[in-house]
């Protein structure tokens, strides 16, 4: 009876103490980390654009974990009534494997993966390093604008956003 009473708080306490599963942590963190994208959500506009086009990103929170969005360019010719549209990519940010990645569709044959490394309230920095360009993405956030970056293997391209 002796050995039972002090068995039983031991083992209360080692239960107490012990650490979610490897799953609860990782859901809790994918979850957070969708969370924290609430920032990128809207209409921008590209200001540091050529002459006669206009870029625009487009972000919506299309399910629990996926952030959806495209990106497009429209070229501005007078000669012509209508704008025309020279690229267009599909881009969403989704948990896979219990890590966040942002994914892009339109450009390939087929859609390549780039794995969210880092994340702050108003930042993320996703990498590929077997993409041929770019192998690494990162978007900020700083007052009402954005600042997304592509870079690895060639120049830098930094497109500069408001919210439109």
């Amino acid at each position: 009876m002796k050995t039972l009473t002090i068995l039983i708080p031991c083992l209360l306490f080692a239960i107490s103490c012990s650490s979610p599963s490897k799953s609860e942590a990782d859901e809790s963190t994918s979850i957070s980390g969708i969370e924290k994208l609430r920032w990128l959500e809207g209409n921008w506009v590209r200001t540091n654009d050529g002459e006669a086009q206009i870029t625009y990103e487009q972000w919506a929170k299309t399910t629990e974990n996926v952030y959806s969005g495209r990106g497009y360019t429209i070229r501005i010719d007078s000669s012509i009534f209508q704008p025309d549209t020279v690229f267009m990519e599909q881009i969403r940010i989704v948990t896979i494997n219990d890590t966040l990645n942002f994914e892009v569709t339109g450009v390939n044959e087929a859609s390549t993966l780039f794995k969210f490394i880092e994340q702050t309230d108003t930042s993320f920095v996703c990498v590929n390093p077997e993409n041929e360009f770019p192998k690494k993405i990162s978007y900020t956030l700083s007052n009402d604008h954005i600042t997304a970056l592509l870079s690895g293997r060639g120049p830098d391209i930094k497109f500069l956003f408001r919210r439109e």
